[in-house]
């Protein structure tokens, strides 16, 4: 069962607790679990017995109770708690804390009395009992999704819709192997195993991660989630603890990773993709399985049709082109050297993402063969490459977001007079909506406007010789259209 911890305990209320001295720079010390609130007697022993890492309660007026009745003085109680095995105090006297630099000691903002140890215990009794609750759904949820053979990107999307929070899978390396959602940004820090279960700040997000084990998995695999500033982290390290934990089970069943090379594993099991033209679950998690170890540093790129490019430690034959996959630097290397047409995927990380990319690529090879893109370097990851059916390859592979891929298209097609009309208040842009919407007739796109002919055509003059697309050319102005139709869309 996941425990309660110090740092949970003080993101529950932080309008009612604070923190004494400079604890927030020890990270660890947030870390520190706690069992139950024990309250101080104003008689001796001061202390009941105790089973170890309870918050010790220390009223105002039971402190002065004390000091009356038995003579006992705060420095005495701190020497006697200094011997004890207890998570920190708790206490509604202002300024106790001060100089105790070894003692934790939480202050409470309303005044305490000894009623404070039965409230903290009702409340860890309710926060423990929501979190049994939500550990017993998960095991139900996490139990159904792995004998409903769900592939691991499936099994993250549930694990996140489940538990309400983004989780990730990365290798050792810091690697992102999979993902609930293909946007998230996830720090290789994480991968240190000396940070698991610690809320580590990266990236200026607090994460959280856990570890990954089971036979059939590389050494070093963690799964991850992030959590807003102030959020307590009990619930993400169940969450973390549960996933892991039937992740673990689920490579169990698969067969462990022998002498055999992860590349040709990988290439063997994509082979298996280009006869059938899917992944069933189980190749999914295989392929995930190896990813960490295939030589590859994302992110990455499946290239196909490239005269010449260099060794790729994963290729293989799909609708009878040769496909590649590469890391981004090789990629470059290419586009920087007299490589040939080719056909290129978006960036992407984890090598199990495979067969969401391969698919964009092998149509667009297929258009470049009916002429209908132009033979060339086709880089589905560049604004505006291949034109519109070049950004519609691009979101067909599901990777990044579709938004982005919209703004990037339109900054592409229409930046250039954006920045002109910005720059000296005119309206190019508008003015060019207006001549496609009105099919290219300068007088009818007169009329609408209110303006000249004479005007428009020295409009239109200047839309060409800022942005330099040529307006003759029916397939610019359709890309033009299109453009000036999501720029609408997303101003909307």
């Amino acid at each position: 069962m996941v425990e309660l911890t110090i740092g949970d305990l003080l993101r529950w209320k932080p309008a009612q607790l604070r923190l004494v001295g400079d604890w927030e720079a020890q990270r660890a010390a947030l870390e520190r679990a706690f069992s139950w609130a024990v309250c101080i007697r104003s008689t001796t022993p001061v202390l009941p017995p105790l089973r170890g890492w309870e918050l010790v309660v220390v009223p105002h007026d039971v402190l002065d109770e004390l000091d009356e009745l038995e003579s006992i003085r705060w420095p005495q109680v701190v020497a006697h708690l200094r011997t004890l095995p207890i998570a920190g105090v708790i206490t509604d006297h202002p300024g106790l804390g001060e100089g105790v630099e070894d003692l934790l000691v939480i202050e409470v903002a309303a005044t305490a009395g000894a009623e404070l140890e039965a409230t903290l215990n009702r409340e860890f009794t309710e926060r423990r009992g929501s979190l049994y609750q939500l550990g017993s759904e998960l095991a139900r949820t996490f139990s159904s999704a792995s004998i409903g053979g769900s592939d691991l990107d499936g099994f993250l999307r549930i694990a996140s819709q489940r538990g309400g929070l983004p989780v990730a899978l990365i290798a050792a390396t810091g690697r992102v192997l999979a993902a609930s959602d293909s946007g998230l940004s996830v720090p290789p820090s994480l991968a240190d195993p000396d940070s698991a279960g610690k809320r580590l700040n990266a990236q200026g997000l607090d994460w959280i991660s856990q570890p990954v084990s089971g036979i059939g998995l590389p050494e070093g695999v963690v799964i991850v989630t992030v959590l807003a500033a102030a959020e307590p982290g009990d619930r993400a390290r169940l969450l973390l603890e549960q996933a892991g934990e039937a992740l673990g089970l689920m490579f169990d069943r698969l067969p462990p990773l022998g002498d055999v090379s992860p590349g040709r594993e990988a290439s063997e099991i994509l082979s298996e993709f280009a006869t059938s033209g899917e992944l069933l679950p189980a190749a999914r998690r295989r392929l995930a399985q190896v990813a960490g170890r295939v030589d590859l540093d994302g992110p990455l790129r499946v290239l196909a049709g490239a005269a010449r490019s260099a060794d790729a430690p994963l290729s293989f034959e799909y609708a009878g082109s040769r496909f590649r996959v590469i890391d981004e630097a090789a990629f470059r290397a290419i586009v920087a050297s007299d490589a040939g047409p080719y056909a290129a995927s978006q960036p992407f990380n984890g090598i199990e993402r495979l067969p969401r990319v391969v698919g964009p690529v092998a149509q667009a090879l297929r258009l470049q063969a009916a002429g209908h893109i132009a033979r060339g370097r086709l880089d589905l990851g560049a604004p505006g490459s291949g034109g519109v059916l070049g950004l519609f390859l691009a979101l067909e592979s599901g990777v990044g977001e579709a938004g982005a891929q919209q703004d990037s298209y339109v900054a592409a097609m229409l930046g250039a007079l954006e920045d002109y009309d910005r720059a000296r208040g005119m309206e190019l842009v508008e003015t060019l909506g207006v001549y496609l919407d009105s099919g290219a007739s300068v007088a009818a796109a007169a009329e609408r406007l209110g303006v000249h002919r004479n005007t428009l055509a020295y409009r239109i003059a200047r839309i060409v010789d800022v942005s330099g697309h040529e307006l003759a050319d029916p397939a610019t102005r359709f890309d033009l259209q299109l453009a000036i139709a999501l720029r609408r869309l997303r101003r909307a």
